[in-house]
């Protein structure tokens, strides 16, 4: 097998990725040594009285710092505080020394003149430099105060409209469904008693298993609360169930629940939801009871149901899919627990509401 030597390739890479950053950094540092080196000269010659030699190796160095990308720092604050000093005192350029001063404390506010070149003059134009920045300052908060009062303006703007689309928007929603059922039955007898070789008719024991509830229909009216949130009330009529055999008829089933939906997301069009819902009612699941008594003489190709319920309790999650502002297709699985007669139960649905 090929192998392949690797172990100089890190420290080259790291070596590619390292060299630029020293070199960047060690730039830096040549920038700010020669802006120091020309603060220096600069003020070195306005104490010999050459003010416009200075002037130009100071603005050399400002122009280095833009160049160099020194921004902030004590070294750009000294750089223009010592303009302002060559240009107001020694220039005799009081407006443009003040914009100098400006800028300076627009750095660092507790900057000042040196003491030993600032002049009664010169400390009236420091002066009036720290009250325009302070000026400056104030109307800088006032604008931001302003834009903070607009935001909240125009955010309870946009609450109001809200407000009232959800007044202009729908209250009601009617929903139709179809939807089959299967369930995990715990015990229990048949709804229906069958004959025995005794000729006595008796409820025949079921033992836990699947069974299912082949066809009901889902009606439900809801409040829209909000976008979120809807509360209602849905009937569930199991209209079919597949019995069959002597003294087996087909019955409805009626089971009644409050709902309430949780609509998850802000989608318009594509809008899932959990729903929750207690009511009472009985739901019928389907039983083949073969051969039950294990007797030739009684019949064995019975199927009967067994009615699981009164009480029930759902959570379910479905998708609403909005194809008009009024209509929207609809497709739930909710799950069921009914109680006394045990049986956990699973619908699946599919309809359309209807909202106004």
């Amino acid at each position: 097998m090929l192998s392949i030597d690797t172990s100089g390739v890190i420290p080259v890479m790291l070596a590619v990725v390292a060299v630029p950053a020293f070199a960047q950094a060690d730039m830096r540092a040549d920038v700010e040594q020669r802006i120091a080196q020309l603060n220096d000269a600069a003020m070195k010659g306005y104490d010999e009285l050459e003010f416009e030699s200075a002037q130009g190796q100071l603005e050399q160095a400002l122009e280095l710092a833009r160049k160099g990308g020194v921004d902030k720092g004590s070294l750009l604050v000294r750089t223009l505080l010592n303009l302002g000093v060559v240009y107001g005192a020694g220039l005799g350029d009081e407006t443009a020394a003040q914009q100098y001063f400006v800028r300076a404390l627009r750095l660092d506010p507790n900057t000042s003149v040196d003491a030993t070149r600032a002049t009664p003059a010169l400390q009236t134009v420091f002066d009036r430099a720290r009250h325009q920045w302070r000026e400056e300052r104030e109307r800088a908060e006032a604008r931001r105060r302003r834009r903070r009062e607009v935001a909240k303006r125009e955010e309870a703007a946009a609450e109001r409209q809200r407000r009232q689309a959800d007044r202009r928007a729908h209250r009601f929603a009617v929903s139709a469904m179809v939807g089959t059922g299967v369930a995990v039955v715990v015990d229990g007898e048949s709804e229906n008693k069958h004959p025995t070789v005794s000729g006595e008719r008796v409820a025949v024991g079921i033992d836990t298993g699947v069974a299912i509830a082949p066809l009901h229909l889902l009606a439900e009216v809801a409040y829209i609360v909000s976008r979120h949130w809807h509360i209602g009330a849905q009937a569930r009529l199991q209209v079919l169930t597949l019995v069959r055999g002597e003294g087996v008829k087909e019955h409805l089933s009626l089971l009644g629940m409050a709902r309430a939906k949780g609509f998850l997301g802000s989608d318009a069009v594509w809008r899932p939801y959990l729903s929750v819902g207690l009511g009472g009612g009985t739901i019928r699941h389907r039983i083949k009871l073969g051969d039950y008594d294990g007797e030739k003489e009684t019949p064995n190709g019975i199927v009967d149901s067994r009615v699981s319920g009164f009480v029930a309790m759902s959570l379910g999650f479905g998708l609403q899919i909005q194809v008009h502002r009024h209509i929207a297709v609809v497709a739930e699985a909710a799950s069921f627990v009914l109680v006394p007669d045990v049986a956990i139960h699973l619908d699946l649905d599919a309809g359309v509401q209807f909202a106004f």
